[in-house]
């Protein structure tokens, strides 16, 4: 995957203002990405829901129970951006400025979700 698409991918996740409840839109995102890059097929997805809007994405790579298991867990949510005026730049538009990207959900926890 280039550099670029990893950004716009990570641009995408961090434009959903996933502030509570909208979780499911972001588990979205990851999986039509998934598609995309033609590897579904390899994955049994499955969605967890535990609220209206509220839904955590599990994928599994591969079924031999005999091989040693990486779990990598993340959370979809972004705690409220408060009084956006008060951003430099808008906290869901993720603009990127002298090479820096910013948003909610930037550094925690958006960009381990794209990575």
């Amino acid at each position: 995957m280039s550099n670029s698409a990893a950004i716009a991918f990570l641009q995408d996740l961090i434009r959903i203002p996933s502030v509570g409840q909208q979780e499911e839109a972001v588990a979205d995102r990851i999986w039509e990405f998934v598609e995309a890059s033609g590897t579904a097929q390899y994955f049994h997805k499955q969605i967890v829901p535990y609220a209206t809007g509220r839904e955590n994405i599990i994928l599994d790579l591969g079924t031999d129970d005999t091989l040693p298991l990486l779990g990598v867990s993340g959370h979809m949510d972004v705690v409220k951006a408060g009084d956006e005026k008060a951003w430099q730049y808008p906290p869901f538009a993720a603009e990127i400025h002298d090479g820096v990207l910013y948003g909610r959900g930037a550094s925690d926890m958006k960009s381990g979700l794209a990575a």
